[in-house]
């Protein structure tokens, strides 16, 4: 089921030059860095210390508001620093990656047999939880709130943006168990914005509840389609998520491992 919108103001700057279409796997860096400032009013208590081992996927610290809430690593190695502020503040926990790239594996999930409650369990404990977003404000959403509803903006209209549809197009499958993920936490009310030259998810996502955007930029921003899709009231929360992140919700569903692979243009 899909809608169409045409979004009449704003503006596309025509920047000369697109990106390759074409996906080049680059080797593991040496560090990576957990910045706590990602992470706004979240007070995270360690579990890991300076030399601990880690695998990709161990948590590292929670949130001392919902301990539930946990932050695990990217990649397998060793914690190198962590960095501190005024008053101690925690800042950045830097890891030094063993170029092994190790997994934590969890057993798969069963969509079939999960309520709304287990899996939220399931993904709070995993680490993927961050990546919901809460509207308003903008932060780590609130697992104890039942959302409006869920939007994931499947086009960035920005100038030199990400084509989500090619890079996805491998990933398809793994969107669409990250979707029915989606679905059993807030049932009915998941909502795609896609681009009216997507064709690729036009096809593939058309027993979801999709609205074709059309018009220049910042049509592909999340807000605006809410704006215009399901629009926020008071006292009323949404939740965002993006594409890539639906991706490695479906391959946690799906293989049970915590991968956090990003794509940039």
């Amino acid at each position: 089921m899909s809608k169409d919108i045409r979004i009449k103001k704003g503006l596309s700057i025509n920047i000369k030059g697109t990106a390759e279409k074409k996906i080049e796997k680059l080797p593991l860096a040496k560090f990576y860095a957990l910045n706590l400032q990602d992470f706004h009013l979240v007070v995270p208590k360690l579990t890991k210390k300076v030399d601990d081992y880690v695998k990709r996927g161990e948590p590292i610290f929670y949130s001392k508001n919902n301990e539930k809430l946990v932050f695990v690593s990217p990649i397998s190695g060793k914690i190198k620093d962590i960095v501190r502020g005024e008053r101690r503040k925690i800042l950045n926990v830097i890891i030094e990656s063993d170029g092994k790239d190790i997994c934590l594996k969890n057993a798969p999930i069963n969509l079939n047999k999960s309520s709304a409650d287990e899996l939220k369990n399931k993904l709070l404990t995993s680490g993927l939880w961050p990546f919901f977003k809460q509207r308003p404000f903008d932060i780590i959403a609130d697992p104890n709130l039942n959302p409006k509803s869920i939007h994931i903006s499947c086009f960035d209209s920005a100038p030199l943006g990400v084509d989500f549809e090619f890079i996805l197009k491998d990933n398809i499958d793994l969107f669409k168990i990250g979707l029915d993920a989606l679905e059993i936490i807030c049932p009915n009310n998941i909502n795609l914005g896609i681009k009216k030259c997507q064709s690729f998810f036009s096809e593939e996502l058309s027993n979801y509840n999709t609205t074709i955007f059309d018009g220049p930029h910042p049509s592909g921003n999340v807000g605006v389609q809410i704006h215009h899709i399901n629009p926020v009231n008071s006292g009323e929360v949404v939740w965002v998520i993006k594409p890539e992140d639906v991706v490695t919700i479906g391959n946690f569903v799906l293989n049970g491992d915590y991968n956090p692979e990003r794509t940039v243009a």
